[in-house]
């Protein structure tokens, strides 16, 4: 089994509401979890929230083409529907993330 923890700014409610009605996952990714068991946790700043994507849900979602901040063009992702996903994990605890951004 792969997982894949991220973290995400700006994107939850205080209560844990995932604010967008879907995730997006780098498409160039799809290579790493062909034929494997994969989980993506999407991780709230704070670390309270964990949005658990699984990886045959990935799959099987369509891509969009979206422009990044980067500038160079659009990149292609996998557009995941987050009310497909199975559920929004409450952590205990939390933090501030320290990030370099």
């Amino acid at each position: 089994m792969d997982v894949e923890v991220e973290a995400r700014r700006s994107i939850w409610t205080e209560t844990g509401q995932f604010i967008y009605p879907t995730v997006h996952v780098p498409a160039r990714k799809l290579k790493y979890i062909d034929g494997v068991e994969f989980w993506l946790f999407s991780i709230s700043e704070d670390l309270r929230f964990a949005l658990a994507v699984p990886g045959e849900l990935i799959r099987g979602s369509p891509t969009v083409k979206i422009d990044t901040s980067r500038g160079d063009g659009p990149e292609e992702f996998v557009d995941v529907p987050v009310d497909l996903c199975p559920e929004v994990v409450r952590l205990s605890g939390g933090k501030t993330l320290q990030t370099d951004a």
